[in-house]
């Protein structure tokens, strides 16, 4: 499989499996040339093909209109981490303890063995979509972590390939649903 059907087959998984709504997150790969490969705006994960991507180089001004408008976050992130790949997901779990933990915490701490054992922490980072600020923040925390979740908007997972950037977004979801369901059966006892 090339670049864009490994990507392709993966958007089709993310929707399949509950992780995205259909036009909710964006791939990209670091093409190791000082460019990166990423989805373009509105292009839904599970109909991805030749022409859903596009190259953007990391030393342009301005990042061509087509491409996510996350592609900022993207490069910040190949720019300033041992990322090869990175997987944005609005997942739904992920972005609801966002906004119920933020106010109290810095971060979650997984509950779960995949969670603890891959990830442990998740942080937490607020910024504007698409903006500088929030690209540095999120590029920040990925130095030294496989995941970040960005308050009220989703999950920012890298990786040395493009299934380790996609599996890291699925444990940080489902390690947020675990904390989310064990919080709520508390409530409930």
């Amino acid at each position: 499989m090339n670049l864009k059907e490994e990507m392709s087959f993966l958007g089709k998984k993310a929707v399949n499996q509950g992780l995205v709504e259909t036009n909710m997150g964006n791939f990209s790969v670091n093409l190791l040339n000082n460019s990166m490969l990423i989805t373009k705006s509105g292009h839904a994960l599970d109909e991805l093909c030749d022409e859903s991507f596009t190259i953007v180089n990391f030393d342009e001004s301005k990042i061509p209109q087509i491409a996510s408008r996350e592609a900022i976050v993207h490069m910040e992130i190949y720019k300033n981490t041992d990322a090869f790949s990175v997987f944005h997901s609005h997942s739904s779990f992920a972005t609801i303890m966002s906004l119920s933990k933020h106010n109290n915490c810095k971060a979650l701490q997984s509950l779960d063995v995949e969670g603890e054992h891959f990830l442990n922490e998740i942080q937490f980072v607020e910024g504007k979509s698409g903006s500088l600020e929030l690209a540095r923040k999120v590029a920040d925390v990925l130095q030294y972590n496989k995941s970040v979740i960005v308050i009220g908007h989703g999950v920012f997972a890298k990786g040395e390939s493009i299934v380790a950037a996609y599996n890291n977004a699925v444990i940080t979801e489902h390690s947020s649903k675990i904390l989310y369901y064990t919080e709520l059966r508390n409530i409930l006892m």
